[in-house]
């Protein structure tokens, strides 16, 4: 199996769902299940998904990228994982590599105003759901989930244990970015039949990411 820094499991056998999301149709594999992703559903999952807790997806997911542009990317919260960008259906989004930020570009603005976009006007919200730092649902996710708010020492949220793994092959540990356990998991997953393929990142030559799916070691 190819070496990755990250990675998700997806069995090819699995039969391929179509949901239709914010953005329009994906597809999502689903294995032993007819669930849809987080992000999608059977219609826009802003308008079929009621309240969660306190929190009312329908009026929640408002936010798009300008609210990313003033309270994400230049306070110090973004992160530069590029998810944003990697998400965006309309492709208006680009990576600042100065400052390996995400940036909008010229042509999805709203007038010349570099924090609107032009599709986030029209209720495009796929950036704001994706981001990791953008957690304005925090409170509420924990309360509907754990029945409780984190205290002030869960700064990784609420969690019943934290451990420190790596893979014992050693392999597979010293080519990991950390111990290898992502990739231990799959390589367990794919020998032992759970799965036929995984999709992962593979590096090109000039060390950049790019999709792929992994089938053997």
């Amino acid at each position: 199996m190819g070496m990755a820094s990250s990675g998700s499991m997806a069995s090819t056998r699995s039969r391929l769902w179509k949901w239709t999301c914010s953005s329009g149709t994906s597809s999502a594999t689903r294995s032993r299940s007819k669930t849809a992703p987080s992000s999608c559903s059977s219609s826009d999952s802003r308008h079929t998904q009621g309240p969660v807790g306190n929190l009312d997806l329908r009026q929640q997911w408002k936010y798009s990228w300008q609210d990313l542009a003033k309270e994400v990317v230049p306070t110090g919260l973004c992160t530069g994982c590029s998810g944003c960008i990697i998400s965006c259906p309309h492709q208006v989004l680009n990576l600042n590599r100065h400052v390996w930020k995400p940036e909008l570009a010229q042509d999805a603005w709203v007038n010349a105003d570099e924090r609107r976009c032009s599709y986030g006007e029209r209720g495009c919200t796929v950036c704001a759901r994706v981001c990791p730092r953008f957690r304005l649902w925090e409170a509420d996710a924990d309360e509907a989930k754990w029945s409780r708010h984190r205290t002030a020492e869960e700064v990784l949220g609420v969690y019943r244990a934290i451990v420190l793994v790596q893979a014992k092959d050693s392999e597979i540990a010293d080519a990991g970015q950390d111990g290898g356990l992502g990739t231990a998991l799959l390589l367990y997953a794919l020998e032992n039949d759970y799965i036929d393929a995984a999709l992962v990142s593979f590096f090109d030559e000039e060390m950049r990411t790019r999709p792929g799916i992994a089938r053997t070691r």
